[in-house]
């Protein structure tokens, strides 16, 4: 069988990373971790179990965009290179981060997916 994708994790763009943190610990009743990834500073929302959601300061805050981050099967510099033959677009370059690298997209219908390769 071959491997499927899976979703990983997911990123919510936010005005203000201090005053989201806040809302989402308060009404989740969890921690909130902060941390440095890519360049920028991020929260970690997650509970045991569950797929973790990343806050972070975008100016496409308060617009609902989203970060849908999904596995690939077959290396990330292949999954990149069949996003632009197939009306899609590539966003950003190959990001480290110590679980592996992702690197950011769109599909055609300008939805932003992360496509992410394991360390």
């Amino acid at each position: 069988m071959t491997a499927q994708p899976i979703v990983i994790w997911t990123e919510t763009p936010v005005r203000d990373l201090d005053a989201a943190a806040a809302y989402y610990a308060a009404i989740l009743k969890i921690d909130v971790t902060f941390r440095e990834e890519g360049g920028r500073r991020v929260a970690a929302v997650a509970t045991e179990g569950s797929v973790g959601t990343d806050l972070f300061v975008d100016p496409a805050a308060g617009q609902g965009v989203s970060v849908l981050h999904m596995t690939v099967t077959d290396g990330l510099e292949n999954a990149l290179a069949r996003v632009p033959a197939n009306g899609g677009a590539v966003d950003s370059p190959i990001i480290d981060i110590p679980q592996g690298r992702f690197a950011y997209t769109r599909d055609p219908d300008g939805n932003r997916i992360g496509l992410f390769e394991a360390a």
